[in-house]
């Protein structure tokens, strides 16, 4: 059996949703290909700008 839960997003992470973002398998789910490789840092970079706007909202959705 799985754990599942939902937290804030933390800039940390940008460790993982990087390689998602550079994934062409979840490209096919998400309808949203980049035009240029994610690196790590723009990746957190990205995040630390979402976590900065009071107006959005982001959550990890953690399985353990």
């Amino acid at each position: 059996m799985y754990n599942l839960y939902i937290r804030p997003l933390k800039e940390d992470d940008a460790k993982t949703s990087f390689n998602w973002r550079n994934d062409s398998d979840i490209w096919h789910f998400t309808q949203s290909r980049p035009d240029h490789e994610i690196t790590y840092e723009i990746e957190r970079e990205w995040i630390k700008n979402v976590l900065k706007d009071n107006t959005y909202r982001s959550f990890a959705i953690i399985v353990s």
